[in-house]
């Protein structure tokens, strides 16, 4: 009976392996390792066949990705995040000069001692400000997850768990963009999904994910990045109260 019972698994295991070729799935000779892990994949959708979810049965044999495979959607994402990048980079120098403009109306309004629009300016600074900080830190934040990527160079644990990284990471960034710009916003959601359905593709062909390692890791990358964000913003942007500061204190030294 037991022998009856292997006939018939392995008897499933061909046919759905010969499916498999059809996709595309097993186009290229596998590795053992690969074969063993293609093998346990194959077992476990057949168990769901008996379980009759076959649509999603068949999604999951369409997400089983050959290694080649990963690296060429992982490359379509980093061009997409590297892209995502320049457009905050060229955010960053328009708000820059925004900035730049507002500081010289206080410079002026404080020459003349018209410390109302001083006051009216200094609010309108402090605003692009958020702006601006907010730009800084998604820049920082998307350089990290772009070196994240890349340095996951072998389709392993870690290259998946660098993805969920990113994921993590690029949902605060969308989060943070959301007052800034949408267009920016929706564009982080497309490359969310990208990632998402990667991460997929990548467990649904044997790699595996650690949820909780994940969550730790991106923490630590936002919390590194906030800490850059608020360096660099304390070193490059001077605040107009304390230039005067300064500024009355150079007047009146002999």
């Amino acid at each position: 009976m037991k022998r009856n019972n292997r006939q018939s698994v392995e008897s499933v295991i061909r046919e759905l392996a010969s499916k498999a070729s059809k996709l595309g799935v097993i186009d290229k000779p596998l590795t053992h390792e690969s074969e063993v892990k293609l093998r346990n994949k194959i077992i476990e959708i057949e168990q769901l066949c008996k379980s009759k979810r076959s649509e999603k049965t068949i999604k999951q044999l369409k997400t089983i990705l050959r290694p080649d495979q990963l690296e060429s959607k992982t490359d379509e994402i980093v061009k997409v995040i590297e892209m995502e990048f320049e457009k905050l980079q060229r955010m960053e120098k328009r708000f820059g000069k925004i900035d730049n403009a507002i500081f010289s109306k206080i410079k002026g309004a404080y020459t003349k001692r018209d410390m109302a629009r001083v006051h009216v300016f200094a609010i309108e600074l402090a605003e692009i400000r958020k702006m601006e900080k907010k730009i800084l830190f998604s820049m920082l934040a998307l350089d990290r997850v772009l070196i994240g990527i890349k340095l996951a160079s072998t389709f392993d644990n870690i290259f998946i768990q660098s993805l969920a990284e990113a994921l993590i990471v690029l949902y605060n960034v969308k989060k943070e963009m959301s007052t800034v710009s949408p267009d920016v916003e929706r564009d982080l959601k497309q490359i969310e999904i990208m990632l998402s359905e990667l991460i997929d593709a990548g467990q649904n062909s044997g790699l595996t994910l650690n949820s909780k390692f994940a969550n730790r890791s991106a923490q630590e990358i936002l919390d590194e990045v906030g800490r850059m964000t608020k360096k660099k913003i304390k070193e490059e942007f001077l605040e107009p109260f304390a230039y005067f500061q300064r500024d009355s204190s150079n007047e009146k030294s002999p």
